[in-house]
């Protein structure tokens, strides 16, 4: 996730001090320890702590939405950046 006024409050798991972070992981996700706003929270931590989100999606971003017929079942969609 990105804070879009820069800056990060959160220190619950997987924040920018978590001891969890590889090497490894840091450098598959482009993470950087610093306050710059970007951070990781599990979904657990995340539908606690939000009722709804907002994106902005750059231009050329693919999405696909995948819906079930079956009453109460959850709507996904994906996103795909062209830069992969």
């Amino acid at each position: 996730m990105r804070n879009p006024w820069g800056s990060e409050g959160y220190d619950g798991p997987w924040n920018d001090k978590d001891a969890r972070w590889t090497s490894e992981m840091k450098e598959r996700l482009n993470h950087k320890t610093m306050n710059d706003g970007i951070f990781f929270m599990p979904i657990e931590s995340f539908r606690v702590a939000f009722y709804g989100i907002s994106l902005g999606m750059y231009q050329d971003w693919k999405d696909t939405v995948w819906k079930s017929n079956s009453p109460g079942a959850v709507q996904y969609r994906y996103f795909k950046s062209p830069v992969d």
